[in-house]
């Protein structure tokens, strides 16, 4: 609250005692604040605890993306500056200096939508980019504008099926790598155990996550977080078996590919036929389906 809207709600209950309240981006009521207290109550007894759980109704309002990050940035994490451009609240940031100055425009649906909306290197209209790419508001709750990294390595990282890490990534930015059309490299031991460090940390405040990373020489940077695990393993993405399986070969634009997905029939699976990233954006999109979904190298010519 106090980062998006600039206030902390003004609660100062007593011990055992219950309040019901409202809160407000512009001051209301006879004291002119941000928050009217509607009822308090005394002798209420109970123990609850807060739950870092999304997607929910706020992270919805601004975006999953901003969202994820601000979690990430609240836990203490490394997140690249970034300005908060929504369709329904002020603009807002959060974050630390990169050393860089150039940026990453990017859009940020409600929900995860997996490649399906752009992100673009270097400054772009954000207002007319939600007017070309949402021009009804259905999806992309707000732009990010968010400062570059200077990337030695850039990847992404999962918890996969049986409980294991998959990390994946690629030398320089990472762009491609999601996109499919770069494969993962091998990375140093020493950017995989560091990766590792902020997957644990991720973890173990938000439970499974999956995440974007940049590493810049010395550190790791969030640069996307979501919640939720897969069961993702070597050659299977999404397990289960299919009554028939339609063939789709991996090197087909995304957008191909998330069409094939979304016309599959009942009772089908899918086999994707070529090397992917099991963190990449087709594997989401895939694993998002929902249906029994595998791997097959291709057969060289």
């Amino acid at each position: 609250m106090e980062t998006v809207y600039g206030f902390r709600p003004d609660l100062h209950p007593a011990k055992e005692e219950r309040i019901e309240f409202s809160i407000h981006p512009r001051a209301q009521g006879w004291m002119r604040t941000h928050t009217l207290v509607w009822e308090r109550e005394r002798g209420a007894m109970g123990t609850a605890s807060a739950k870092n759980s999304w997607p929910n109704r706020f992270s919805k309002h601004i975006g999953d993306k901003a969202f994820g990050l601000l979690m990430a940035d609240d836990l203490g994490l490394p997140v690249p500056r970034t300005v908060v451009i929504g369709r329904r609240v002020a603009p807002f940031s959060f974050g630390r200096e990169t050393g860089s100055t150039e940026v990453w425009v990017r859009t940020a649906p409600s929900v995860p939508q997996p490649g399906r909306f752009s992100t673009v290197k270097g400054w772009v209209d954000p207002f007319a980019l939600l007017t070309r790419e949402d021009p009804n508001g259905e999806f992309i709750s707000s732009v990010l504008c968010q400062a570059a990294i200077p990337a030695e390595f850039s990847g992404a990282a999962i918890r996969g099926g049986n409980g294991s890490f998959i990390i994946e990534g690629t030398k320089g930015e990472g762009d491609r790598f999601m996109l499919g059309l770069d494969l993962p490299q091998e990375l140093p031991g020493d950017v995989i155990e560091k990766v590792e460090s902020t997957f644990n940390e991720l973890t173990s405040a938000f439970g499974p996550v999956r995440f974007e990373w940049v590493y810049d020489g010395s550190r790791v940077w969030v640069v996307q977080l979501h919640r939720g695990a897969t069961e993702t393993i070597t050659g299977v993405l999404v397990p289960g078996d299919a009554e028939r399986w339609q063939r789709i070969e991996a090197a087909l634009p995304l957008e191909e590919i998330r069409s094939a997905v979304e016309q599959l029939e009942d009772g089908s699976g899918l086999i994707i036929v070529g090397d992917i990233g099991l963190t990449s954006h087709i594997a989401d999109v895939v694993r998002k389906a929902g249906r029994p979904a595998r791997l097959e190298r291709a057969v060289a010519a």
